[in-house]
C-alpha cells in the first residue's frame, strides 16, 4: 500500500542483490520516517559513510518546503546503473556516494540532492502537461543554489548560478501554450534556465518572499500538510503574484513564454546613464542594479526604460555586477 497514489512515470521496480541499510530520521512534523537504502555490497560502506549527508539534504528541504509528504512510506535510495530518477519514495541513484555528479563542484552530492527535491516538486506537485515540465526541473535545479549557499554563503550560490547560466541555449520557451509531448518539451533549458528564472525572481520580489513562495506553493496553507496534486505554469504565477503583492504577467510573458531573452540597452552619455529593456514583453520593468563608484543603486525601469545621473562624465559604473538579471549578453 502507498498513500499517495504515484505518477506512471515515477513507478520503478529495482532488482540486484542488493545490500539494504535502515534507518530512521526524525522529520519536521515530529514522527519517525523509515529510510532504506539499496547499495550493492562493495559499496555497502561507502553508502553507510554517506548517508548522513543524504538525511542532511532531507531535513533542509523540509525545513524550505515543508514535511516530506510520503512520510508514512519511507524515504528510500536504490543504486542503479544509470545516473538519476526521481521515482517516488525510491530514488534512482547512480554516483557511486560521492559528492558533485551533475558536472559542476559541488562540495555535496548534487544528484542525490536534485532528485531528492522532485519529491516536492515532481511527486508531490505535478504538471497536468508536459508543456510545464520547468516547474519540476527548474525547481529542482535552482533548490541546488540554495543548499549551496546553506552551508557555503553567498559565494557558493552565485558559483551554482554561474554553471548554471553557461549551460542556457534559448532554443525554445520553456513553456508552451499548448498541451505539449514529453519529448517535445523535454531540454536543457527547463532545468538551467528555468532555474535562472527563479534566481532573477528572488531578486524582484526579494529573498523571503522567493522562499516562501516556493514553500507556500507545496503548502499553501501555513502548518498544514503539503497538498500534493497537479498544478501548472498559471497557478504558480498565481502564487507569486500572491506573495510578491504585484502582477508578474510581463515577468512571465518574457521568461517563460519566449525562447529568446530581454536585452538591457545601455547608452551613456556624459553624466546620464540610459537604460532600456529591449527584446521583452512592452510591460516589462525589471529594475536594474547599477554599482557607481562602488555603491550599488537600483535604477527603476517603469515602461520598460530608466536613467540614472551620474556623480562624473568619468564615473566608474558596473551594470548588474552580481548578475541577478536574466538577460542577453
Amino acid at each position: 500500500d502507498i498513500s499517495t497514489p504515484i505518477n506512471t512515470y515515477a513507478v520503478t521496480l529495482n532488482v540486484a542483490p542488493y545490500a539494504r541499510l535502515d534507518t530512521t530520521y526524525r522529520s519536521a512534523a515530529g514522527e519517525e520516517v523509515p529510510v532504506s537504502v539499496y547499495a550493492l555490497p562493495p559499496d555497502t560502506a561507502r553508502a553507510q559513510t554517506h548517508l548522513p549527508g543524504l538525511l542532511d539534504q532531507v531535513q533542509f528541504l523540509e525545513d524550505a518546503l515543508g514535511p516530506y509528504p510520503f512520510r508514512v512510506d519511507k524515504y528510500g535510495v536504490a543504486q542503479t546503473p544509470f545516473l538519476g530518477m526521481e521515482h517516488q519514495t525510491l530514488i534512482a541513484y547512480g554516483h557511486d556516494f560521492e559528492t558533485g555528479g551533475l558536472g559542476y563542484d559541488a562540495g555535496f552530492d548534487a544528484l542525490h540532492f536534485h532528485e531528492l527535491a522532485h519529491e516536492w516538486y515532481g511527486n508531490c506537485l505535478t504538471v497536468r502537461d508536459w508543456k510545464d515540465f520547468w516547474l519540476h526541473e527548474g525547481t529542482a535545479t535552482y533548490l541546488e543554489a540554495l543548499y549551496a549557499e546553506s552551508s557555503g554563503g553567498e559565494d557558493a550560490y552565485h558559483e551554482v548560478i554561474r554553471h548554471h547560466r553557461r549551460q542556457i541555449t534559448n532554443q525554445s520557451p520553456i513553456v508552451r501554450r499548448e498541451p505539449t509531448g514529453a519529448e517535445a518539451a523535454y531540454s536543457r533549458d527547463v532545468y538551467v534556465k528555468g532555474a535562472l528564472v527563479l534566481h532573477t525572481l528572488r531578486y524582484v520580489v526579494g529573498e523571503d518572499r522567493l522562499k516562501t513562495l516556493l514553500r507556500r506553493f507545496v503548502s499553501p496553507d501555513p502548518g498544514k500538510e503539503p497538498n500534493c496534486r497537479h498544478v501548472d505554469t498559471e497557478e504558480f504565477l498565481r502564487r507569486a503574484e500572491a506573495v510578491a503583492g504585484r502582477s508578474l504577467d510581463a515577468f512571465g510573458e518574457t521568461y517563460l513564454y519566449q525562447a529568446a531573452l530581454p536585452k538591457l540597452e545601455t547608452a551613456r552619455t556624459g553624466r546620464t546613464l540610459s537604460l532600456h529593456w529591449a527584446r521583452a514583453d512592452t510591460a516589462f520593468a525589471v529594475p536594474v542594479p547599477v554599482s557607481v563608484q562602488g555603491k550599488r543603486r537600483v535604477v527603476d525601469m517603469s515602461g520598460g526604460q530608466g536613467e540614472l545621473t551620474l556623480p562624473s562624465d568619468t564615473a566608474s559604473v558596473r551594470i548588474d555586477p552580481e548578475n541577478w538579471l536574466l538577460r542577453a549578453r
